[in-house]
């Protein structure tokens, strides 16, 4: 498990779909599947 990672970095990640479900897990082990990644909140 990696903690305390920055910020920039998750919104990278996440923005560009970098990992897949097969990489992203739940607590419990089950895979978690990104449907839409959103966007940066600039308020």
């Amino acid at each position: 498990m990696i903690n305390n990672l920055p910020e920039s970095l998750i919104v990278k990640i996440w923005q560009h779909l970098l990992l897949n479900g097969t990489e992203l897990t739940l607590e419990r082990g089950k895979p978690l599947k990104i449907i839409y990644p959103g966007r940066i909140n600039d308020d």
